[in-house]
């Protein structure tokens, strides 16, 4: 989309959308079987799913820099975390709990 004085005006990459979802969100299962059984369709199976996104706030880089972790701004204030709590209960809706966070931003 262009502005008016012809700047071309494009979503982050980084940032949260209003219904709770992240950019940058990639899930990946892995299926465990019972090595002990030599069949499919005997002995168990678990399921650990990992999903890694965006931080799910408001918040941008300017990638403009050449710099190699360009610091990241907090664009817009939410002090009760609703774009936080819409993320997560969307992910307690498809995975169930618990949910284990980990901060990987430093």
């Amino acid at each position: 989309m262009r502005e008016p004085d012809g700047a071309v005006q494009q979503d982050s990459a980084d940032s949260v959308y209003l219904k709770g979802d992240v950019a940058n969100e990639v899930e990946t299962e892995q299926i465990v079987h019972d090595a002990s059984v030599m069949s499919f369709t005997a002995g168990s199976y678990s399921s650990y799913v990992q999903v890694r996104g965006s931080v799910p706030l408001y918040w941008s880089q300017d990638i403009s820099t050449m710099m190699p972790k360009p610091p990241i701004r907090l664009d817009q204030a939410d002090p009760y975390a609703n774009i936080a709590a819409l993320h997560f209960d969307q992910m307690l809706q498809r995975f169930g709990s618990p949910i284990i966070i980990f901060n990987l931003v430093k």
